[in-house]
């Protein structure tokens, strides 16, 4: 284990060196904490090789010019929030990234893509003075994606593609059905712009590097809540789809639709929150009182066809699949000196808003 731990402590010398000011003497954490620290935007970014790729897996142009648009803005949002802070012990790095194109409840396309911002601290090594080559505090924020939305079940195998034969990542509806165990969580979600912190502040020591605390928001548009229930009706009925394609029995589920009433199946479905497969004998029965999982689905009325281009389409006008519809901003933090300031400066002048109107 010593042997893997000092290593593992090269490693990051090496990494460190490699970015060195090497310049100045160094003896303690405060001294560090007190130099000047350094800015690098998105457009100056180190490697311009990756830069020119970072949104390649948003596939056209458009959608790419689209993605810049809105992270530069996002970004200049962020550095205005740092008007009059004084920025010490660190070096930020920005840069973007895209992912591959996804789909609102298998019909219209939206493009998700990402901006983050590094905190990379000045450390000492052999007392000379360097940029660690890793972060702990990192801003990272996810434009047309919840990252904290977990999917009710695991169905993404080739017999669930939502068209036999074409693996064009549409996959059929129970994939696309959400637990949000978390009611907090779905409040803030829902809220327009809410905020959700995943570990106290208190319940940390002051120092403790090893526990990282991050703290949430979700933007939406006002009004509008992106996820809502699934009936019972509909999930009973992407449980047939499943489990034919599964080339399984469908006779308790075609049983519960024949004999229920529609009231009945328009109730929120609530499962065996233990449960990642679909059971046909756990649909039937459902979990309403025994603290089971509500399933969520994002809302047809929110991504509507003219926000989102309709179904099967990637949407109407240039880059529509990109335009932003929902954003997370996650600052993950130590409480540390210099992560800590950082954070502190988001939360208190980083205009939210600004963000919220830029959405489509």
């Amino acid at each position: 284990m010593k042997k893997v731990v000092f290593f593992f402590l090269l490693l990051r010398v090496a990494g460190a060196q490699a970015q060195g000011t090497g310049a100045q003497a160094c003896q303690t954490s405060a001294e560090l904490d007190a130099l000047p620290g350094k800015y690098i935007d998105a457009a100056h970014c180190e490697y311009p090789a990756q830069r020119a790729s970072w949104l390649n897996d948003l596939k056209t142009q458009a959608n790419i010019s689209m993605a810049g648009k809105v992270l530069t803005q996002i970004e200049g949002i962020e550095r205005d929030s740092r008007k009059g802070f004084d920025l010490k012990g660190v070096v930020l790095k920005s840069s973007f990234s895209g992912r591959n194109l996804d789909y609102v409840n298998g019909g219209s396309t939206i493009a998700p893509y990402d901006w983050q911002l590094g905190c990379y601290e000045y450390i000492c090594v052999n007392k000379k003075i360097m940029t660690n080559s890793e972060y702990q505090t990192v801003l990272r924020v996810y434009v047309n994606l919840f990252k904290d939305v977990e999917g009710a079940f695991d169905v993404t195998e080739a017999p669930y593609f939502l068209t036999a034969g074409r693996y064009d990542g549409k996959f059929i509806g129970l994939h696309y059905f959400y637990r949000v165990k978390d009611k907090r969580l779905l409040e803030a979600m829902n809220s327009g712009i809410g905020f959700y912190q995943d570990v106290r502040d208190e319940g940390v020591k002051q120092g403790n590097r090893s526990v990282y605390i991050t703290r949430h928001w979700y933007i939406t548009k006002a009004g509008q809540p992106v996820l809502v229930p699934v009936s019972r009706g509909e999930y009973l009925r992407a449980l047939v789809e499943y489990y034919q394609r599964a080339k399984l029995g469908t006779a308790l589920v075609d049983k519960a639709l024949k004999e229920h009433d529609e009231g009945w199946l328009a109730k929120p479905a609530v499962v065996d929150p233990r449960s990642q497969k679909p059971d046909a004998s756990v649909a039937v029965e459902f979990w309403d009182d025994k603290n089971g999982d509500v399933l969520y689905k994002l809302s047809p009325a929110y991504f509507s066809k003219d926000a989102a281009g309709g179904a099967g389409s990637s949407g109407t006008g240039v880059g529509a699949a990109a335009k932003p519809r929902m954003v997370e901003l996650a600052y993950r933090y130590t409480k540390v000196p210099a992560g800590q300031r950082l954070v502190e400066n988001f939360t208190k002048n980083f205009d939210f808003t600004a963000v919220q109107k830029m959405l489509e």
